[in-house]
């Protein structure tokens, strides 16, 4: 018996493991709050179970975070989103009025942060309800990864009037389809 508790305990673990949010992730919840809704893809495709969503104040405090909703295919976005907590006035640690939040993605699959390309200035305490005029689950977010263009590289050796160049090249976000060399910096191969 004690073996099989061992054994789901540990798997809880493993599985909580797993779908953690990343560092730095956790509001401070209060009652000043506000429920921001919507759907997320990443280059127009839905995000993954596993993907979280977060709200992040001007201060860059973490003010609401949520793990995505997978449900018929789509991802939702259903986060509350923290008002600065009112009994600590010496710690800010969420939205004030008229303060603008940002969005991020935790992209799990790829352990990367995107975030949304515009900030928000609707966020204000609904008392945990939804944000009239800020966000709707209809409204789809879309997060870009950037992209990164390849880095030219190459190494090379001589002997007598010989020379030989090994391509290092990297590759970015596309691949490398051509080479050409300007062995006098004129513009002409």
């Amino acid at each position: 018996m004690k073996k099989l508790i061992t054994v789901i305990l540990s798997m809880f673990l493993f599985s909580q493991g797993l779908y953690a949010q990343p560092e730095g992730w956790s509001p401070t919840s209060n009652p000043s709050s506000g429920w921001f809704l919507g759907q997320a893809t990443i280059d127009g495709i839905p995000a993954e179970e596993g993907d979280w969503s977060a709200a992040f104040d001007e201060d860059g405090n973490c003010a609401g975070a949520a793990e995505i909703i997978i449900n018929g295919g789509i991802a939702y976005i259903n986060m509350p989103i923290y008002g600065d907590d009112t009994t600590t006035p010496d710690v800010d640690e969420g939205m004030n009025a008229g303060e603008n939040f940002i969005l991020k993605l935790w992209d799990s699959s790829e352990d990367a942060i995107l975030e949304y390309s515009t900030s928000f200035d609707c966020w204000y305490n609904s008392n945990g309800g939804p944000m009239d005029g800020c966000g709707n689950y209809t409204e789809v977010y879309n997060f870009s990864v950037p992209s990164v263009d390849p880095t030219a590289f190459f190494t090379y050796s001589t002997e007598f009037l010989t020379a030989t160049f090994s391509d290092a090249s990297i590759t970015g976000s596309s691949a490398i389809v051509s080479w050409s060399w300007d062995f006098d910096g004129d513009g002409a191969e």
